[in-house]
């Protein structure tokens, strides 16, 4: 909600002393932005990144049935939504921040003086938020736990990949 995501922001900012702010995102329709159907559920982010020097990103998305449950006994819209959300579009928006890091990277490393330090050049964070059900076995929640199980391995495959980037 808004509201716990402001919390999040204050607690930062006020914490760490540093500048923050966040973006709200309808998640549940990032499948149809991807597709072409839709623009609006990431234009907040792709604005950002145009707009803003952003440095850290924290895809913390996520969504549950609210009652464990069998997996035969799963609508196919909890299940949909379950994986548009906590799938497609951490998917979507770390390949979105990745894009954003590379192009602020090169186009800083270009105007940088050749002695000043890689860590500079490559400043950038992607952080994806998973659950312990990634890792364990979860009865009646085998559906959510396969989609936290993504989210980790997609993770740990692009900290591999971007790690001297």
């Amino acid at each position: 909600t808004r509201k716990k995501l402001e919390k999040a922001l204050n607690d930062l900012q006020q914490r760490f002393d540093v500048a923050v702010s966040g973006i709200q995102i309808d998640l549940s329709t990032v499948h149809e932005d991807i597709n072409g159907e839709n623009d609006g559920s990431l234009r907040a982010l792709r604005s950002a990144f145009r707009t803003r020097d952003v440095s850290i990103v924290v895809n913390n998305a996520g969504v549950s049935r609210r009652l464990p449950a069998h997996f035969h006994t799963i609508t196919n819209e909890e299940l949909k939504k379950m994986i548009t959300i906590n799938c497609t579009s951490v998917a979507a928006i770390s390949k979105l921040a990745l894009a954003h890091f590379r192009l602020r990277n090169h186009q800083r490393q270009r105007s940088e003086e050749a002695e000043e330090s890689s860590e500079r050049r490559r400043k950038g964070a992607l952080v994806i938020i998973s659950s312990v059900t990634a890792e364990v076995e979860a009865p009646e929640m085998s559906g959510y736990a396969a989609t936290k199980a993504f989210d980790l391995q997609l993770a740990r495959s692009l900290s591999l990949e971007y790690e001297r980037h």
